[in-house]
């Protein structure tokens, strides 16, 4: 900066002038070291969401994408469907996914490894051209009434939008199979698209086979999956849906195997929190009831670039700990010396289709040792139950064994409606606004900022962009020294309404999480970039 006019520069004598240098050295003395790079995935070898050829006649939009989790499997649970039919009229129309990269030929043998949490429709597609033009095999448990979609297994065959269905390719079940517990089964279907003869089996059992003319001429094409209705039956199952951990294709000249973990870049795990009473989200709750949404469903979105969960997780907070050990679902980045991470900067753009939940862990040491950053737009109302309206900072602490842990708040924001006397958060989400979000821990302090709508990537006047920063907030007591990064969701979302995850400003490549290093190190690097000018002015 150049002096004033008024008034004349000062001398600095060489000592000040050396720590003076230091000082503007300090800040930029070492590049940030990247901890967890980019883990928002876009585009998987071809694989594609056909949506937009086929809308939705109910349910969620779709909501493909492969679990972080619990087998890593490519999961759709959107409860939705493109078309229904009447009863096991075969009419159905389904999502679809297919990869798009690879052509079959026209003899060939279409294989998965596959399931549902749910007893509805899901199968496979082969010989795709476009949604109207297109072959299937289809499963399904439920019996009763069963619309469009025969129980047991079938096939079907779809020419210029017209659906042709013969029950000799049905496998009537009468309910009760194919299982409807996340159980995979070993499907493979061979096809000779030059004679129509055809096969299916499960688990080394041929349940379907003959030779079908509608067959003929249509085998070659695009190959992948599709779910019908597919979100969780019962209040104990999972929220997955149709579930698919690998899928391939064998011939004498085009063979290609999927397995759909390997869309994700970084090891996460599932964190189960525990309230203050010691119930923990997965078991039975307070009133003695469980509920399969509770596990959530984060999942790689290689559609969009993001991360999502929209499982609606939660169990309410406790009158141990009024408004603070709400839980909700959560995943933890788990990479090996993840525990010793101490002083880092977790960055993340979020949207929320609800009123409820983000937010994001640090210094996770255990499902019972960490911090939460949360928001939420919706009022604290009366009582207990609820998380406190826009930013809330808890800690929770590892109680011992056979104790519950302890949950403390170290930060809420104002809960008035902001009329005088009554201030209200400074910051509240819209509903499917983007935000991009800041965490910084460093020893015993947390500090938060918010771009609310960056880029005015949604059109408001009366909401720009605008950056919200939080004082820093201390932990004085016993402070968490390390630990990994994690997400989380309380009470967020519906099928097609969660929360979505995604790279800070927008940019493809930006690191979730950079390493801070401690102010003795920047000026230690300072120092040393600077004691060959010294020496020199010395001589």
């Amino acid at each position: 900066m150049r002096a004033s006019s008024r008034f004349p520069a000062p001398r600095l004598g060489g000592l000040a002038c050396l720590a003076a240098v230091w000082i503007v050295l300090a800040a930029g003395a070492a590049p940030a070291q990247v901890l967890v790079g980019d883990v928002f995935v876009t585009g998987f070898d071809g694989w594609t969401d056909q949506y937009y050829q086929h809308g939705s006649v109910g349910g969620g939009p779709p909501n493909w994408g492969v679990l972080l989790t619990d087998g890593q499997t490519l999961s759709e649970s959107s409860d939705g469907r493109a078309g229904t039919g009447a009863t096991r009229d075969g009419q159905y129309k389904p999502y679809i996914m297919v990869n798009e990269n690879y052509t079959t030929p026209e003899t060939y043998t279409l294989s998965a490894t596959m399931g549902s949490w749910d007893d509805d429709g899901f199968g496979l597609v082969f010989g795709y051209v476009d949604n109207n033009n297109y072959c299937r095999i289809g499963f399904r448990e439920q019996n009763t009434g069963s619309l469009g979609f025969p129980e047991g297994a079938s096939l079907q065959t779809i020419s210029g939008g017209v659906i042709t269905y013969d029950t000799l390719d049905w496998y009537d079940t009468s309910g009760g199979w194919p299982p409807f517990d996340g159980t995979l089964m070993n499907v493979s279907l061979s096809v000779n698209g030059a004679t129509g003869a055809y096969a299916l089996t499960v688990d080394g059992n041929q349940v379907l086979g003959r030779t079908n003319p509608a067959l003929v001429g249509k085998t070659i094409g695009q190959y992948g999956v599709h779910s019908w209705y597919e979100m969780q039956d019962s209040g104990i199952s999972k929220q997955y849906g149709l579930i698919v951990k690998d899928i391939s294709v064998a011939s004498d000249t085009f063979n290609k195997t999927t397995t759909f973990a390997d869309v994700i870049p970084t090891a996460w795990r599932a964190l189960n929190m525990t309230n203050a009473k010691g119930f923990d989200l997965w078991g039975l709750d307070e009133d003695g009831g469980n509920a399969g949404e509770d596990y959530g469903n984060f999942r790689q979105d290689f559609r969009n670039g993001t991360i999502v969960d929209d499982s609606n997780a939660y169990d309410w907070a406790t009158v141990n700990a009024p408004n603070v050990d709400f839980i909700g679902s959560a995943v933890v980045i788990d990479e090996a010396g993840s525990a010793a991470w101490t002083d880092y900067e977790v960055t993340v753009r979020v949207t929320a289709g609800d009123n409820e939940g983000p937010g994001i862990l640090v210094r996770v040491q255990d499902d019972s040792t960490f911090y939460r950053v949360n928001l939420a737009s919706e009022v604290i109302g009366v009582g207990e139950n609820r998380a406190p309206q826009g930013l809330s900072i808890q800690k929770c602490v590892n109680g011992g064994e056979g104790n519950p842990p302890v949950w403390t708040e170290l930060y809420r924001d104002p809960q008035g409606d902001g009329t005088e006397g009554n201030p209200a958060p400074q910051f509240l989400y819209g509903d499917d606004v983007p935000f991009d979000l800041k965490v910084q821990v460093i020893g015993n302090a947390i500090t938060v900022s918010v771009i609310d709508n960056p880029d005015n990537i949604v059109y408001d006047p009366a909401r720009p962009t605008t950056l919200y920063t939080y004082a820093t907030v201390y932990d004085n007591d016993a402070p968490i020294s390390s630990g990994s990064v994690g997400l989380t969701n309380w009470g967020g979302g519906d099928a097609g309404n969660g929360i979505v995850f995604g790279a800070y400003g927008g940019v493809e490549g930006h690191a979730l999480l950079t390493v801070i290093p401690e102010p003795s190190v920047l000026v230690l690097l300072g120092m040393l970039a600077l004691l060959p000018w010294a020496l020199r002015r010395r001589g």
